[in-house]
């Protein structure tokens, strides 16, 4: 793949993911906002469609295959140039997907008996979305510069490992950004 269409098809990816991750969390909490939904519920439902995305990538294992024209394209690549990292990337991905449905699946439990009505604040909404959305593209920016620098599966020996140790460290980072955040705007509201 040359480099013209190699911008082109992460061009392409970058904005289907982006679109995606907008339309996917507006929807989410349109529908939380259109409806009386408790807090508990809230965590109920977010772990079952967590459960749901496990599942399907347990089916569908290794293959490179997606309903999405340019994910499929970007799978073959990507697996093509790191090899059995690639395999161990997804794996990884999918142990932290359970690790996320679990604690999801907790909260719930843990609110089980409160009847806080979960209520949409569209300025708060607002910043997360774009707080998310940095992380989102830090990310994706990050794997997509080591994927296309590489020549060789060598060059990806023990990558799965350090982007395990970036993502904790960016996760915790964010972390601490969106609860200042949090108190920032509660501050300034309150």
């Amino acid at each position: 793949m040359d480099t013209t269409e190699l911008k082109a098809m992460r061009k392409k990816q970058m904005l289907v993911i982006n679109l995606l991750f907008i339309t996917i969390l507006m929807s989410y909490f349109l529908f939380i906002n259109n409806v009386n939904i408790t807090i508990s519920t809230q965590y109920l439902i977010v772990s079952i469609l967590m459960l749901i995305q496990i599942i399907l990538s347990l089916v569908k294992g290794s293959s490179t295959k997606s309903f999405i024209p340019i994910f499929e394209q970007v799978n073959i690549y990507e697996k093509s140039k790191m090899g059995k990292e690639w395999i161990k990337q997804r794996k990884s991905n999918r142990i932290w997907s359970i690790f996320l449905c679990v604690l999801f699946f907790f909260q719930y439990f843990f609110n089980l008996n409160s009847n806080t009505i979960m209520e949409v604040d569209l300025p708060f909404f607002s910043g997360l979305l774009i707080l998310l959305l940095i992380l989102l593209n830090t990310t994706m920016l990050l794997h997509i510069r080591k994927v296309d620098r590489g020549k060789t599966e060598e060059d990806f020996k023990t990558y799965n490992r350090k982007w395990n140790i970036v993502s904790i460290v960016l996760g915790i980072v964010f972390g601490f950004a969106i609860i200042m955040f949090a108190i920032f705007y509660a501050l300034t509201i309150g």
